[in-house]
């Protein structure tokens, strides 16, 4: 068996080639945007501990580390940037909705940070239109069934 699985999404395949640091600080910001409206839903939890497990992390070593600290170290590489981006999108949307306090959230770390708030808003749409085109496709195959 390969140390990457072929059926893991690229995303995974290019964060388990990162630094253990590195893939723990991508842990921590995650942590903070499932848990950035106040509530972490049993699916979001569930998603977040399965990629945590997926990189070869765990909660316990993500949850303490500096969030700011992590989102920095994240930003000095291009590729760290953009896929930490794309994963900020997917774990926005984990639970299937976007709300204000998850917005909000987005707006501090992007001001406080000084992160691309234009690349993090594309992923983000993005992320939104891949989600709504599945749910579109859903609807077709059920009303083709």
């Amino acid at each position: 068996m390969s140390l990457i699985e072929d059926s893991q999404p690229i995303e995974e395949k290019l964060v388990r080639l990162w630094t253990h640091e590195t893939r723990n600080a991508l842990g921590r910001v995650l942590h903070e945007v499932y848990s950035s409206d106040g509530k972490l839903t049993p699916l979001e939890r569930t998603d977040f501990e399965a990629f945590l497990e997926r990189i070869s992390s765990s909660v316990k070593d993500v949850q303490d580390l500096d969030l700011g600290a992590s989102l920095a170290l994240l930003e000095k590489d291009p590729v760290h940037r953009k896929v930490t981006y794309v994963w900020i999108a997917h774990a926005l949307f984990a639970d299937g909705t976007l709300n204000t306090a998850e917005k909000s959230f987005i707006e501090r770390i992007i001001k406080k940070y000084s992160l691309d708030g234009d690349m993090l808003h594309a992923e983000i749409k993005a992320t939104q239109s891949r989600k709504i085109e599945e749910g579109m496709r859903a609807i077709l195959a059920e009303l083709n069934g």
